[in-house]
């Protein structure tokens, strides 16, 4: 699970998923767990 201090971007329509960036890459989140649930390459 992400940290608190992690900011999770909301997804328009998309309730379910956030996103932060890590290392330059986009990484989907659970906004709700903090868990991530996919890397974007």
């Amino acid at each position: 699970a992400l940290p608190d201090t992690v900011e999770i971007h909301t997804i328009p329509d998309q309730p379910d998923y956030g996103y932060v960036v890590v290392n330059k890459k986009r990484v989907l989140v659970n906004p709700k767990t903090r868990t991530v649930i996919e890397v974007v390459q």
